[in-house]
Formats: C-alpha cells, sequence, structure tokens
C-alpha cells in the first residue's frame, strides 16, 4: 500500500514535470535492460557518439513526447528507466498513475508544436553505465498559451548494452541522479531548464 501511495504521488509529479518541463523518460518488457532470451547474444551497441547513436537517442525522445501526448502510457514506460520505475513501486503503479483523471486532464491541455535539438547530445560514461544528455527545445501550447521550453532528457544504460532508458531531466536533482546511479560523472554539470510564455 506504501509503494502504491508512493507511486501516485510521485508519478503524477514525474507525468506533470514531462508535460510542463519537456512539456523532461521516466519514463523502457522493454522496461528493463537486459539480455534476450535468444540463442544469439544481440549485435553490440555502436561506439558512444557516433551518428547512429545521436540518431538513436534522438528518435527514443520523440517517441517519448509523442507517447506523452497520444497518452500512450505503454510506450511511456517503456522508455522510461528501469530504476526510475522500480523506485515508483513498479509497473503497474505507475500505469495506474498515468491512468488517474487528473493526470490525463493535464494532458489534454497541452499540445507540442514543434520539437527540435538544440544541441547534439552529450555522451558520457561511467564505471558500470553509460549515459547520454539529449537537450531539447519545444514550442508548447497550453490552454491556448504559447510558449517554449528547453529541457534535456538523461538516458543510462549499462556498459555494453545496446537499449537506454530515460529520465524526464528538468526535475532531476544531483542528489536523485547519484542515488540511481552512483557511477555517473561527478564533474559534470547538468543542464538548467527554462520555460518562457510567449502569449
Amino acid at each position: 500500500m506504501n509503494h502504491l501511495f508512493a507511486a501516485r504521488r510521485l508519478g503524477r509529479l514525474s507525468l506533470l514535470a514531462v508535460v510542463w518541463a519537456i512539456a523532461g523518460c521516466g519514463p523502457p518488457t522493454p522496461a528493463t535492460i537486459s539480455t534476450p532470451k535468444s540463442a544469439s547474444a544481440p549485435p553490440p551497441p555502436p561506439p558512444l557518439s557516433s551518428g547512429a547513436e545521436t540518431a538513436l537517442v534522438q528518435a527514443d525522445v520523440r517517441r517519448i513526447l509523442t507517447a506523452t501526448m497520444e497518452a500512450d502510457y505503454t510506450t511511456l514506460l517503456d522508455h522510461t528507466h528501469p530504476k526510475l520505475i522500480a523506485s515508483m513501486g513498479g509497473r503497474e503503479a505507475v500505469m495506474e498513475v498515468f491512468q488517474s483523471t487528473a493526470v490525463a486532464e493535464s494532458l489534454r491541455k497541452v499540445r507540442f508544436e514543434e520539437v527540435t535539438f538544440p544541441q547534439s547530445p552529450t555522451f558520457l560514461k561511467g564505471s558500470q553505465n553509460e549515459f547520454v544528455v539529449v537537450p531539447i527545445r519545444l514550442a508548447i501550447s497550453v490552454n491556448g498559451r504559447k510558449g517554449a521550453s528547453s529541457s534535456y532528457q538523461l538516458g543510462a544504460r549499462p556498459v555494453g548494452t545496446p537499449k537506454w532508458g530515460y529520465l524526464e531531466g528538468s526535475r532531476l536533482t544531483r542528489e536523485t541522479l547519484m542515488k540511481l546511479f552512483p557511477d555517473f560523472p561527478a564533474d559534470y554539470e547538468l543542464p538548467t531548464k527554462t520555460t518562457a510564455t510567449t502569449k
């Protein structure tokens, strides 16, 4: 019960952060990063910072944004890092939060007019995980009021695995990040999030 209560509270904050800040996933079973159950091992991921990896993570972020607007919670969870999902009580608990009336109502008020990537992704490597910071800029409409939001998605995956799991970055504190990923590079300065309403 405590897990469900925590999931409802954290999940609503997380998705509303997606709506208003990326509006920066949580949200990837695809939701776990593991070796597929097959006789042959999956192909190794492309080298970090390669053009193929850049295209991959930017495509992932577009899927996250599209899934958010279309209330496609399965896809949203499939791209959310498993550690974040676990901290919120598990996939079923988070899905219940996403399907709540309050969250659905918030989503109906927001529309993404344009999605751009103002800078190339930054790829980082820890002792156990690889990371990517994907800057995004959104032209948004909230209840007819237009604005712009600059934020980022943080991707992470165990070294040597191909699938990224994401966390929305605007509400991600250094303390939370280090609890989830103690090997995240301590000297990297996280981007800041900005929002401006035009009319």
